[in-house]
């Protein structure tokens, strides 16, 4: 299995048990400043999740590093918080995985 089936998966997993009544995110067009606003930390592994998986290539080795992940969370949380008007996808970027 990809890493990126896997990651997706586990994301799948997570969304599940996010109220119902959460937010959505459009990946593409919300900017750091409302990710930042609306992320908490139930949300954030999710979407650090997802930056992982879609910017993995696609060979990449199907292995999750939850350590990796934290320190991706971290990073994302400063290159939104120094570029606000940025996209998350576009922080996503720019992120070491």
């Amino acid at each position: 299995m990809s890493m990126k089936t896997v990651l997706l998966l586990t994301i799948a997993a997570c969304l599940t048990s996010v109220s119902a009544g959460a937010a959505s995110l459009d990946m593409s067009t919300v900017t750091c400043e409302r990710f930042l606003q609306t992320t908490d930390s139930r949300t954030l592994p999710i979407v650090v999740g997802w930056l992982i998986g879609h910017h993995a290539a696609s060979d990449a080795h199907a292995a999750i590093d939850f350590e990796k992940a934290d320190r991706s969370s971290a990073e994302l949380l400063k290159v939104c918080g120094d570029n606000p008007s940025i996209t998350v996808s576009t922080a996503g970027q720019r992120l070491h995985y």
